[in-house]
């Protein structure tokens, strides 16, 4: 009866434990979330300069801190597709890089959570 009551106890226990948790990143969700959005948003900014290049690039002169509109633009579609696949990829892959790290470095945090919480555990010899 008493050891019934221990597993049970341990259970709830660790029940309560992995819901405070927070939850690990499913990196590959992650890279194709962020390459759709980033090519969204590349193809806009593409768009932008096609459509008001002077207006555009003045716009990231302010935000780079460097004149851009003394720059020529090449617009083309070969610029297009390197670009987009570049930052698209370039992108995702960094983010999938620091949500792999934040999952790693949540794994070792979790053990040392549970560890605390839970107590040493005593084998039997």
């Amino acid at each position: 009866m008493i050891n019934s009551k221990k597993t049970n106890l341990h259970q709830k226990n660790h029940h309560r434990i992995h819901q405070q948790l927070p939850l690990l990143l499913n990196t590959q969700a992650l890279f194709i979330a962020t390459a759709l959005i980033t090519g969204m948003v590349y193809a806009v900014c593409y768009l932008f300069i096609v459509l008001k290049p002077q207006t555009t690039m003045q716009f990231f002169s302010y935000i780079f801190h460097l004149d851009l509109t003394r720059f020529d633009q090449v617009i083309n579609w070969l610029s297009f597709c390197v670009g987009l696949l570049f930052w698209t990829f370039g992108t995702a892959f960094y983010v999938s890089l620091i949500a792999g790290l934040y999952n790693r470095l949540l794994s070792k945090s979790r053990m040392l959570t549970f560890r605390k919480v839970s107590g040493p555990r005593i084998t039997k010899k």
